[in-house]
């Protein structure tokens, strides 16, 4: 049940949710100024054709948006009868808590929608400089008027200070012979899973990897080896197995080398790089501000 820290927080959430509700037209009307923008130009002036994939990553960032918009207003709402008894059952608490995990991932999809569009802008910037330096300044201070506030709020609510989750003291949790769990040493959560899995594209079993940023399939002939350094709960060695043998650069996305720690999506700060509309890679921040590239 929330004590008065938490129930401070969510009062802090409601708040939060207000500035995105009263902001919503400012941003959907600078994601339009982008649409509209792209909208403008002549098909040669984009490259391979990109012009109508571009105007729908703009319309992708608005779905994103308004999706986010009406989770956050139900969960207002949700929260405004829990607060004034405090005595909630079990049950609606936690759902309570999916839903506020669940608007934490939407509100980061926004943001990688977000960090895209702005990229494509980018490759404007040279032939229209003022326009693109207005609409990139209009965009940035629309998201930026909301995100801050709510992802901190957010942060701090599903964090392990006083919070809606509690940490754990296992490292790795074994299911069965054939799938481990990574927790997140901050608040117990999945960061990451191997398992033996059949891929969505695929008919034969192989070696799954559902990391932080990303999932991946390995020959099953690795199983045995990955799985003996999890029993043995060696996440440098098994980090290193990424690395060298199975020749994943960055190895384990949610580990951090310097502090030996396991880290979910929420703990593990994640930022991405896109290059003009496309993906380059995501950097990765640990709560003790270690840095590295988690994903290339």
């Amino acid at each position: 049940m929330p004590d008065n820290n938490v129930t401070q927080r969510l009062q802090l959430l409601t708040y939060a949710i207000e500035k995105i509700e009263r902001h919503q037209e400012t941003f959907i009307h600078a994601i339009q100024d982008v649409e509209n923008f792209y909208s403008r130009q002549n098909q040669d002036a984009f490259e391979f054709n990109q012009k109508q994939m571009w105007i729908n990553d703009a319309r992708t960032l608005k779905h994103i948006f308004r999706e986010l918009v009406t989770l956050s207003t139900q969960l207002k709402k949700k929260i405004s009868i829990m607060l004034p008894n405090f005595k909630t059952s079990k049950k609606d608490y936690s759902q309570l808590i999916t839903t506020i995990e669940r608007i934490y991932h939407y509100l980061q999809s926004l943001k990688s929608a977000y960090k895209r569009t702005t990229s494509e802008l980018e490759f404007f910037r040279e032939r229209n400089e003022t326009e693109v330096n207005l609409l990139l300044n209009n965009l940035s201070s629309a998201f930026y008027e909301f995100y801050t506030s709510l992802e901190g709020i957010l942060s701090s609510l599903l964090g392990s200070d006083g919070s809606l989750t509690k940490s754990s003291s296992n490292r790795i949790i074994k299911v069965n012979e054939t799938e481990f769990h990574l927790l997140c040493s901050i608040c117990g959560r999945i960061a990451t899973s191997i398992l033996i899995g059949i891929p969505k594209f695929d008919s034969k079993p192989q070696l799954l990897y559902k990391g932080i940023t990303h999932a991946t399939a390995y020959p099953l002939k690795h199983a045995d080896a990955i799985f003996g350094l999890l029993e043995q709960e060696t996440l440098q060695e098994l980090h290193h197995y990424f690395i060298e043998v199975l020749k994943h650069v960055e190895g384990i996305d949610s580990y951090c080398p310097q502090c030996r720690s396991i880290y979910c999506s929420l703990h593990y700060k994640t930022e991405e790089i896109w290059d003009e509309g496309f993906y380059d890679y995501t950097i990765g921040r640990c709560p003790q501000n270690h840095e590295r590239i988690i994903d290339d």
